[in-house]
């Protein structure tokens, strides 16, 4: 969940900006904190990088071990960046692994504890309510009934894969379609902005506010298995859903099938 939730504040920034580094942990789980950097005190790198590297960095702990430790990240062949997971009554700085097989020895001048040493005063309080402002205000989660059972890290990831999408865009942007499949969870997620004919349409904020919301609402009841998520604004007007499942046909291709995958009906 704290990746999940840097995840969710990184990508309400703007996409093309830069950043040094960032950290932040969770009130509700305060001995593990997060940083993502880059691999040179003072330098910068794209902001897309350090989205990436956070979605990359919960598909190599969820395909290994949830553990402390950094994790190098590579763009195009060139190593620009570290995500580290540190428990802070430790102050542990093991390595977990590296996505390009690479050892802190190997790049000169380049010192981990230095870019990564936190304490607790350093580490700030990630936000962990919704984006204010936006069209819409209600997000409403239910188990589809009947649904089949997923794997936790199925869960996490798919909703990590769709914000790291999201992040693409800014958060007043209309919220795009987005489908994918993770094969290696048996796991699909669908974001599906409804087809409206006036405002308020679904927005890309909306969207990262409900994946959060769903997030927060499977964590809480430690149940992993099919879901929807709908939105609405505060008159009540649905604008959107996000279906997450074992179905690895794509919506194009559903048909009439697509309402089995919308659990309880919301309008």
């Amino acid at each position: 969940m704290t990746t999940l939730a840097l995840l969710f504040n990184l990508a309400q920034e703007d996409f093309n900006s830069q950043l040094s580094k960032e950290s932040g942990r969770l009130q509700e789980w305060p001995e593990l904190a997060i940083v993502v950097a880059t691999l040179h005190e003072g330098a910068l790198m794209p902001m897309k990088f350090a989205i990436w590297g956070l979605f990359q960095a919960i598909y190599y702990m969820a395909e290994h071990s949830f553990t402390d430790g950094y994790i190098f990240l590579k763009w195009h062949g060139q190593r620009v960046g570290i995500v580290n997971f540190q428990l802070m009554q430790t102050g542990s700085l093991q390595a977990a692994g590296s996505l390009d097989s690479l050892n802190s020895t190997d790049i000169p001048g380049l010192n981990i504890t230095d870019i990564l040493s936190l304490n607790s005063t350093d580490v700030p309080d990630l936000n962990s309510t919704d984006i204010p402002g936006l069209e819409a205000s209600d997000c409403r989660t239910v188990y589809k009934p009947g649904g089949e059972d997923l794997s936790q890290a199925g869960v996490y990831v798919s909703l990590a894969s769709a914000m790291a999408e999201m992040a693409q865009y800014g958060v007043r942007d209309h919220m795009p379609q987005i489908w994918q499949y993770l094969a290696d969870y048996r796991t699909a997620i669908w974001v599906k902005p409804e087809a409206r004919t006036r405002p308020p349409s679904m927005g890309v904020g909306s969207g990262l506010n409900a994946a959060w919301s769903a997030a927060n609402f499977i964590t809480q009841r430690q149940r992993y298995a099919e879901y929807t998520t709908s939105i609405f604004t505060d008159g009540q007007e649905l604008l959107g859903r996000i279906v997450v499942s074992s179905d690895s046909t794509p919506p194009s291709l559903q048909g009439p099938s697509l309402a089995a995958l919308q659990g309880v009906a919301t309008t």
